[in-house]
């Protein structure tokens, strides 16, 4: 099966190369923030979650919560963001909770957040992002049963904009985080 949801995975392959064969699955679960979750479908059936499991002819189990980040790092407040996906992988995705595949989509947040720059940034990310795959593999999904996604585009107004840390992003200071979840 080929896809086109956002997750790096492509129908026609543009300038990435050939798409990737995605298996068919039963159940999948989705871990990631509103994004994930699907804040601002029109309906429940449009987000990007319930559209991928149509696609795979999967049950979903959606894992997105409201503004969250994937670090676990102390924030400006000195203490690490609620409900933190390095701090909520295992009850979310593993155990009772696993699924015969992972699709993880987190950055958005952690990439626009500035409030911290020493304890929060790309390579707090990047080792957090790198614990949560390597603990969904020693926990049991297979390589390729985990789809890693990259921080959603944002235009340059919604890096500007934003509650208290979360706005004054650069360009390039973004994008750094997209490079981070690739690697």
């Amino acid at each position: 099966m080929r896809l086109g949801l956002g997750l790096g995975l492509s129908r026609g392959g543009g300038n990435s190369g050939p798409a990737p064969i995605v298996p068919d699955y039963s159940t999948i679960v989705t871990f990631g923030d509103s994004i994930t979750q699907g804040v601002g479908a029109s309906v429940a059936a449009n987000r990007g979650a319930n559209l991928l499991a149509t696609e795979l002819g999967a049950t979903l189990t959606n894992q997105g919560i409201t503004g969250t980040t994937l670090q676990n790092s102390f924030d400006s407040g000195g203490a690490p963001r609620t409900d933190n996906g390095r701090d909520r992988f295992i009850g979310a995705t593993l155990g009772l909770a696993k699924k015969a595949a992972v699709f993880v989509a987190y950055g958005l947040n952690d990439a626009r957040y500035i409030g911290a720059p020493a304890t929060f940034n790309v390579t707090q990310y990047k080792a957090d992002y790198r614990e949560v795959l390597n603990g969904l593999i020693i926990n049991g999904y297979s390589k390729t049963d985990i789809y890693v996604g990259t921080p959603y585009y944002i235009t340059d107004t919604g890096l500007v904009t934003g509650g208290a840390g979360f706005t004054g992003q650069t360009r390039g200071g973004f994008e750094t985080f997209v490079t981070a979840a690739i690697e």
